[in-house]
């Protein structure tokens, strides 16, 4: 009933209007391979933003569809710093062997891949149609504090929850957020006529993961027998030091397990490659 047209069934419109803004810098140093020893290490620094847009199919204007200069947030993509280095070096040991020395002990070569990032952002929004506006793509959180715990944070308290509540409006007499038409020291009219448009004013995206280190270590060697006879043997170690790499905390306001970490990106795996050549 506090709908403006309440006989009205939901209704869907989709149009383009939004755009994405990339700035970086990025550095690059290579060695070509020489004496056993080759690299390959780049840095960039740099921001994604976007205006009613997270990077993946989906409007995340949500209740503010209408008010979308204030969707103005770094993308889900958005990484401040990122490193990585990728170096192929043949180790020294038994190199100038000869015989079955050389063949079983020589010639074994290391990979390394390492890749150093900034946390990426993450969202924070109010899961519960708390104004009866009907379907929409998302409904935005008030945000009343920072957020970040830096160190403090753990898995079951990841950001400070306390900084994000539901949306409402000030009551111009008392000066207490209105989330309930009791609250509200103006009557239930101003309420309906005032509160139900307050949409939320938090960033789609407000909050950042930490950031993720990964080293990926492989072994290789090729042993051959004879001249047309090889056997390749490798082993691939993915998160190479086992670095727990938290997935996105819980982002709903209304969910009881708002703001704590329930998943995790996969833990360090270790692979064994074989191939026989003749």
């Amino acid at each position: 009933a506090r709908r403006p047209y309440p006989q009205s069934v939901i209704n869907v419109m989709l149009r383009p209007h939004g755009g994405t803004h990339y700035d970086s810098l990025q550095v690059k140093l290579e060695r070509r391979f020489a004496d056993g020893l080759a690299m390959s290490s780049g840095y960039t620094w740099s921001k994604a933003m976007a205006l009613n847009y997270n990077g993946t199919w989906g409007d995340w204007s949500g209740s503010r569809a209408f008010e979308r200069h204030t969707l103005k947030s770094p993308m889900r993509s958005d990484r401040a710093n990122t490193f990585y280095n990728s170096t192929i070096y043949e180790l020294p040991i038994f190199r100038n062997a000869s015989g079955m020395t050389k063949t079983m002990l020589g010639g074994w070569e290391a990979t390394t891949i390492i890749t150093l990032t900034s946390g990426a952002p993450h969202s924070v929004n109010f899961g519960t149609d708390i104004w009866d506006q009907g379907s929409r793509g998302r409904t935005y959180a008030d945000r009343v504090g920072d957020g970040d715990l830096g160190s403090a944070a753990t898995v079951d308290r990841w950001f400070d929850t306390n900084a994000f509540v539901a949306p409402g409006v000030v009551d111009p007499n008392t000066g207490l957020r209105i989330q309930d038409s009791s609250l509200c020291s103006n009557g239930e009219a101003f309420c309906h006529e005032s509160a139900r448009r307050a949409l939320g004013d938090a960033a789609p995206y407000p909050l950042r993961y930490d950031g993720v280190p990964l080293f990926d270590i492989s072994l290789h060697k090729v042993f051959e027998f004879g001249e047309e006879k090889s056997f390749d043997f490798r082993v691939d170690m993915f998160n190479a030091f086992n670095h727990a790499i938290f997935n996105a905390p819980n982002g709903n306001v209304a969910s009881s397990s708002f703001g704590r970490v329930t998943s995790a990106a996969t833990a360090r795996q270790i692979q064994l490659g074989f191939r026989f050549s003749f």
